[in-house]
């Protein structure tokens, strides 16, 4: 059976986007995925979602670790978790490697789009140390469960999405954009918050965003 699309893009989604993965641990536990959003010099954003780092107030710090093939791990701290949208963003300060952050795409996600999940997991108990890739299609309209200005929108999609799986980026191709941030799956559907949305939740942050402002504007702004 000849591979999907977004199979035969896995292998390139890696060697760009493996640095920019980790996994992150809260009080000595993995809890879920997290992946660098913004990279200036030593300052890393690091975007997951809220239920990742449940619990913990801002400026609370988490231990992230990097794919086994990169090395080494840093101490990100807590900037906002928003609870609605089941997002958060962490700051890591003294990491002067050179990251490819993940890239969202300004591109409406439409059905039947090919998608693929960039993802750390648990495998029975054991943590995997590099991530792997799990293709699918956007198999769904966008889910909307509030509307702006306080937008919460999911977007369905058939890949496979392991334990551990939360707070991984899902990345459409060819464009090698991420489309949304992994979230908890209900059965027989995946969904990431969008990227609608994650543009609504960095807004929220901002006095006087500008409306037309890209993910990446606004991530520029919160780290100054």
């Amino acid at each position: 059976m000849a591979s999907s699309p977004a199979s035969r893009w896995g292998d390139t989604i890696l060697r760009m986007y493996e640095p920019a993965m980790v996994r992150l641990h809260v009080r000595g536990r993995f809890k879920g995925n997290g992946f660098v959003v913004h990279s200036d010099g030593g300052v890393k954003l690091i975007m997951t979602c809220q239920h990742v780092v449940e619990g913990l107030p801002v400026n609370a710090v988490v231990t992230a670790y990097f794919s086994e093939s990169c090395g080494g791990k840093t101490n990100a701290r807590l900037l906002f978790a928003d609870v609605d949208r089941d997002l958060a963003l962490l700051r890591a300060d003294g990491v002067h490697r050179q990251i490819q952050p993940v890239l969202f795409t300004d591109e409406p996600a439409r059905l039947g789009n090919e998608i693929l999940l960039l993802t750390f997991f648990d495998m029975d108990g054991a943590m995997v140390v590099r991530p792997g890739t799990f293709p699918g299609e956007i198999t769904e309209a966008p889910f909307i469960f509030s509307l702006e200005p306080n937008l919460v929108e999911t977007i369905v999609g058939n890949y496979t999405a392991k334990k551990g799986s939360s707070g991984a980026p899902v990345i459409a191709v060819p464009s090698l954009q991420a489309i949304g941030v992994n979230i908890r799956g209900q059965i027989g559907m995946k969904g990431a918050v969008s990227v609608r949305t994650i543009l609504e939740a960095l807004r929220s942050r901002i006095a006087d965003a500008e409306e037309n402002a890209t993910v990446a504007e606004l991530l520029e702004l919160i780290a100054g």
